[in-house]
């Protein structure tokens, strides 16, 4: 299944520039795609600021979302350890 079809995007032409677009005719794919690409945007943001080098960047790109899980169960790991 090709991702128009898993997340209904759509070409489009916005001022001269090309453009892909995500329907919210199916809001729970809606929602998952925008935090995707929110999270993509602010990793991006903080390359562009200096805050982790582009090697950083790349690596993250590369094994999204497998390195959120990590980052995830890192955090819930250190919560445990506090608990006990």
């Amino acid at each position: 299944m090709t991702n128009y079809y898993l997340y209904n995007l759509k070409i489009n032409k916005r001022n001269d520039q090309y453009c892909i677009t995500i329907s919210n005719s199916d809001i729970n794919k809606y929602i998952e795609i925008s935090k995707m690409l929110s999270i993509w945007y602010d990793i991006y943001q903080r390359l562009l600021n200096g805050e982790i080098t582009e090697e950083e960047y790349n690596d993250w790109r590369y094994n999204y979302p497998k390195n959120k899980w990590q980052e995830t169960k890192a955090v819930l790991d250190e919560l445990r350890k506090k608990e006990n």
